[in-house]
Formats: structure tokens, sequence, C-alpha cells
């Protein structure tokens, strides 16, 4: 195997990694959007149920 050869892999196998990193940080971002509505969605739920008790 020549030089040319292993450098076309290299940059192959590194550009296969930053598209996966790449993925990897959008679903990141992707989970921390879908904790953050869960979490409010909970919140309400809560809230909804506390007021329901004290003043119905």
């Amino acid at each position: 195997m020549d030089a040319r050869t292993l450098d076309v892999r290299e940059a192959g196998i590194d550009a296969a990694e930053d598209q996966f990193f790449t993925n990897r940080a959008n679903m990141d971002i992707a989970d921390r959007v879908i904790s953050v509505v869960a979490l409010v969605f909970a919140a309400a739920c809560v809230c909804a149920l506390l007021a329901h008790v004290l003043f119905v």
C-alpha cells in the first residue's frame, strides 16, 4: 500500500468521525430539548393537580 492510498483512507475515516460527532452533538441538543419540554409539562400537570386539590 502506498502513502496516497493510506492518506485517502485516513481522510475518509476522519470524515466519518466528524460526521459521527456532529450527529451526536445534534442528538445531545435534541435530548436536552425533549427533557426540558417533559419537565415543563410535568410541572404544569403538578400545578394543575395542586390547584384542583386546593381550590375545588
